[in-house]
């Protein structure tokens, strides 16, 4: 019974958007004239179109979403979301919170220690010992060499420092 509703509402759109195209695109014709074979190919074959894709695709109660048995489910399941339920977060250890949330020292890269966490901090050139990543710095030393047609080429040499 639905479905013969759905296809009997579909086409009848179908006509009614087929009409006001019609009605644009023959504007410039008379009231009585004959209708040119594109527009009555047009009004022939969209009904007919839209009748056989309507038949072709049908609407199954079966793949309808359970909305009863999903909003259950997720009450019943007992993990949370930690982005959406701040109830949710994992508590803390002191030790993890000290590594986490500390300024850089002795006690602070310790305690990450204790905790199994990492000591080095995400963009920073501290770690939680304190210490410093400057890098590595070569010691260069400019000299010249004779170059083309009797110009200087200036030159490096670099040492490595650590």
């Amino acid at each position: 019974m639905s479905f013969c509703r759905i296809l009997l509402n579909g086409l009848l759109l179908i006509l009614v958007i087929n009409e006001r195209a019609d009605s644009y695109s023959l504007g410039q014709q008379k009231a009585g004239a004959s209708l040119s074979r594109r527009a009555a190919f047009r009004r022939i074959t969209l009904p007919f179109c839209a009748a056989a894709v309507a038949v072709t695709t049908s609407v199954d109660s079966s793949s309808a979403l359970d909305m009863d048995a999903f909003i259950q489910k997720e009450l019943d399941s007992e993990t949370c979301n930690e982005k959406l339920d701040p109830k949710c977060k994992p508590k803390l250890s002191a030790d993890e919170s000290l590594c986490r949330f500390g300024s850089p020292s002795k006690r602070t890269g310790e305690a990450c220690d204790r905790a199994g966490m990492t000591t080095v901090r995400a963009g920073a050139a501290v770690d939680a010992y304190g210490s410093i990543d400057r890098g590595t710095f070569e010691k260069c030393k400019p000299y010249y060499i004779d170059g083309e047609r009797g110009t200087l080429l200036l030159q490096y040499k670099c040492e490595n420092r650590k």
